[in-house]
């Protein structure tokens, strides 16, 4: 916790612990789906208690999302693959046809912004005698923001967070404001069809198929990938 997060080796342990896991999973048959899972709940988590505290680097989040594309698409092996679908549409909720993978950049976001809630909704002082240096920068930018709000005067004022019934705020409806300020709009045909009750492996399957992101051999040969034969069973 004493070093600088804005230097990369600060974050190093997190790479390290995900190269670790690459080599102890890269030689199971693991699934498409099985993948995901993995990334999902291993990859998104071994970084969240970094990610919660600090605002990690460019470079860093490069390096997550690269480990995280080459276990999926080539099981974690060091040689090239074809990354069939971009990471970016594979961010995307389902109803917008992504896997609801995590975008780590955005995610850090959703994180840290939880501690700049805290210092705008409960008293200054109250909950922590100090403060570190990173969080005054953070909230001047929210208070600039909530100042343009109109405040009813006749009323004790409370901050809500409006993304919430509760009003009560929550890094996933965060998260979910932020990537919806650049996603597209929510296509109906994706919204029913993960409520299948298919296999996962099926669905992901038939979602590429939808998305025309199969090895086909006409795919291939766009992608300069030799084929030893003429015939395929999905031209």
């Amino acid at each position: 916790m004493g070093g600088n997060p804005r230097k990369k080796h600060f974050w190093q342990p997190i790479l390290n612990k995900f190269n670790a896991r690459l080599i102890a999973w890269k030689g199971r048959f693991l699934s498409l789906a099985g993948r995901i899972c993995l990334i999902k709940l291993v990859f998104t988590t071994l970084p969240i208690f970094y990610l919660s505290f600090f605002k990690a680097p460019a470079s860093v989040c490069k390096s997550i999302t690269s480990i995280q594309r080459r276990f999926l698409w080539g099981w974690g092996k060091d040689n090239r693959a074809i990354s069939w679908v971009s990471w970016e549409n594979l961010c995307k909720s389902k109803d917008e046809g992504g896997l609801g993978l995590k975008n780590i950049r955005k995610f850090n976001y959703a994180l840290l912004a939880k501690w700049r809630w805290c210092l705008v909704s409960e008293e200054i002082g109250k909950w922590r005698h100090a403060r570190f240096v990173w969080e005054f920068a953070q909230e001047e930018d929210l208070l600039r923001v909530i100042s343009e709000v109109n405040l009813n005067k006749k009323v004790n004022d409370v901050h809500v967070w409006g993304r919430e019934k509760t009003r009560l705020f929550t890094v996933k409806s965060m998260y979910e404001c932020l990537v919806n300020d650049v996603s597209g709009t929510h296509v109906a045909l994706f919204k029913h069809f993960w409520k299948s009750k298919a296999m996962p492996n099926v669905l992901i399957t038939a979602s590429r198929v939808l998305m025309d992101r199969m090895p086909t051999r006409v795919r291939l040969i766009r992608r300069r990938v030799a084929t030893n034969t003429s015939s395929c069973a999905m031209y």
